[in-house]
């Protein structure tokens, strides 16, 4: 497959059009389209706007809810809890992350949790975001698709349930660490199946626990489970 370069301006336009097109505010569509082009930006392919590919097959299938306005369930002084209402992780997560920050500068410490929310792009773009704030920080989340094999088994049971922290530095960008508990991101088959490439052997595994290499087979087992 051969490859095209895009000016990020551009791509910025079209993954704003197509938002604003499935219902998201203009607001939470700039942080989306932010948090996503930085990825590309950085070489992270497989949590960039190639994602919006996956999120329509989300959105048809109505599984979230794209005009979501998210509640705060619970609040104090260091911590708070909110409920996303089902929408796209992205806007949610950022102003988790900025609500954090501005309670950890007040109390010394924070913690800001997101519930009923939907996928979030790269778990670091967060940690770095408050690395930019001056606070160490980190980032976790649970996953909806179940894709992970414990070793030793044929079957998925787990989520690849990533993690991520970040530490300013004074005169250096912000050390930052991001990575899936697994072999690598499901994701990172996706973008192997755009680019029509064979996967490393041992990332999937089939139901006999034989590695997969062909990237349209390792996406349904990632994503459908077959």
């Amino acid at each position: 497959m051969k490859s095209q370069k895009y000016d990020a301006k551009d791509v910025r336009a079209q993954a704003h059009a197509i938002l604003i097109a499935w219902g998201m505010t203009k607001l939470d569509v700039e942080i989306t389209v932010e948090a996503m082009v930085d990825c590309d930006l950085r070489g992270i392919d497989s949590h960039g706007v190639s994602l919006l590919q996956l999120y329509d097959q989300w959105r048809v299938k109505g599984q979230f809810n794209l005009a979501a306005k998210e509640i705060i369930v619970s609040e104090g002084a260091a911590f708070a809890n909110i409920d996303a209402q089902g929408g796209l992780g992205f806007p949610v997560s950022f102003r988790a992350t900025r609500l954090a920050c501005a309670k950890a500068l007040q109390s010394g410490i924070a913690a800001v949790t997101v519930h009923n929310s939907r996928h979030f792009g790269a778990a670091g773009y967060y940690a770095r975001i408050a690395a930019d704030e001056g606070m160490i920080s980190m980032v976790a989340t649970s996953t909806k698709v179940v894709c992970v094999v414990p070793p030793g088994a044929t079957h998925s049971i787990l989520g690849t349930n990533p993690i991520a922290y970040a530490i300013p530095r004074k005169k250096e960008a912000p050390i930052v660490f991001d990575m899936a508990k697994s072999t690598a991101a499901g994701n990172k088959a996706r973008i192997h199946q755009l680019k029509g490439e064979p996967l490393p052997k041992g990332w999937i595994v089939d139901g006999e626990g034989v590695s997969v290499t062909d990237p349209d087979h390792a996406v349904r087992i990632v994503y459908q489970g077959a």
